[in-house]
């Protein structure tokens, strides 16, 4: 059980083309984990298409899609998916049904 106190991280992780130029990071990879992150909620991973589609059926976890996002700035709309570990012990992977 998690103590009462424990910080609750939010993070966002999307697969794309990182860049790093005078001691600057930019990029979709980074714009696009950056807005994902306010996507998720306390104790959960908002995952793009690109790494869902990279982890599914390799991780024990559960999966919430949340609806198809158009970010500022890039051209198609990105299905989203909210993660969390499972926490019943199940041996493979949990998904909700969509």
């Amino acid at each position: 059980m998690r103590p009462p106190d424990a910080l609750q991280h939010r993070i966002g992780i999307h697969l794309g083309d990182v860049f790093r130029a005078a001691g600057d990071v930019t990029g979709d990879g980074v714009n696009l984990a950056a807005r994902l992150q306010t996507m998720a909620r306390p104790g959960t991973v908002c995952l793009s298409q690109s790494v869902y589609d990279a982890v599914k059926g390799k991780l024990l976890m559960q999966v919430e899609p949340l609806v198809r996002t158009q970010f500022k700035n890039i051209a198609e709309a990105i299905p989203v998916f909210l993660v969390w570990p499972a926490a019943d012990g199940r041996s493979g992977p949990v998904a909700s049904p969509r």
